[in-house]
């Protein structure tokens, strides 16, 4: 494994850590623990705050710079949520015509496409039923990329527009397919790398400006980074089993933070040992690409 020095930067002690977004403006990073019911928000300047939200958000899209306002994906839909970090409240009401899933789904992962649209995934609640998909929401209507998924994880595209990239976990594979920028469909899909051995599941990932993938393994202790035709370029091992998500910030978008989990279901085990369920940071030599802010239809 590549030698990288990767820090603490907070105990946010998540049961399931996730979704990590930078706020450029704002110099902070917007994280949510999925099953804690928690959003999340550490800048380095005025460290870790907390709000309670009542429900799981799987993922969700800054609707403001600061991160004040968040489309999120809630349970079985999208809601729009309003956060007072100060105050510790949260205020929250449905998006109507949003994405949605059936009972025996939950929303999972998410990522703004290149050309504004929310992209969000599901995942089914028994784990080894494919009913889950990935979909796209433009703000004014929903419709399926994908379906046939068990544990939707990413999307993550290239610096390009072109590519999309999508991970079905516990298939321990990660999938590539062209993406049409002006309609949002997307085309063949092919595998684009498997997991195997000790290297846990794919999980959260995001694309640097060169066009590597970066992706954390769940229950793999480690993140990688993938060449566009599949290659691993390097790997850097976390002091978390159980890394979940990347995102790039800081000011030169260098310092790629890590989320982290303790455990991925209300009735799994929680990990006992120390770090798990933190907030992790290391330091790259490539920044990571540019991410778009929502660019809805209406909302």
């Amino acid at each position: 494994m590549t030698e990288h020095a990767v820090r603490k930067v907070a105990e946010s002690d998540c049961d399931l850590g996730e979704g990590p977004v930078w706020l450029p403006e704002a110099s902070a990073l917007l994280f949510t623990d999925i099953i804690g019911r928690r959003m999340l928000r550490w800048s380095p300047t005025e460290g870790l705050r907390s709000v309670q939200i009542g429900a799981r958000v799987g993922c969700f899209a800054p609707l403001d710079p600061a991160g004040a306002k968040i489309l999120a994906a809630v349970e079985q839909g999208l809601e729009e949520i309003e956060l007072d970090f100060a105050a510790g409240t949260a205020t929250s009401a449905p998006v109507a015509n949003g994405a949605e899933v059936d009972d025996d789904q939950i929303m999972n992962d998410g990522k703004v496409d290149p050309a504004g649209r929310f992209i969000v995934g599901s995942k089914a609640l028994n784990e080894a039923d494919p009913v889950a998909s990935l979909m796209l929401f433009d703000g004014a209507s929903a419709k399926t990329l994908r379906d046939n998924i068990v544990i939707s994880n990413g999307p993550a595209f290239s610096p390009d527009g072109k590519r999309i990239y999508f991970a079905d976990s516990p298939k321990r594979e990660i999938y590539v397919a062209a993406y049409d920028l002006e309609t949002g469909e997307i085309g063949a899909t092919s595998r684009f790398a498997e997991l195997t051995g000790d290297s846990g599941y794919p999980d959260g990932m995001a694309v640097d400006a060169e066009g590597g993938l970066w992706n954390a393994h769940w229950d793999g202790a480690r993140v990688t980074r993938y060449l566009p035709d599949g290659a691993v370029d390097r790997v850097i091992a976390t002091p978390c089993q159980r890394p979940t998500s990347i995102a790039f910030g800081g000011a030169d978008h260098k310092t790629m933070f890590i989320t982290s989990a303790k455990r991925g279901t209300d009735t799994m085990e929680p990990l006992t040992m120390s770090g798990a369920g933190d907030l992790y940071a290391v330091d790259v030599d490539i920044p990571g690409a540019t991410l778009p802010p929502l660019n809805l239809k209406a909302c």
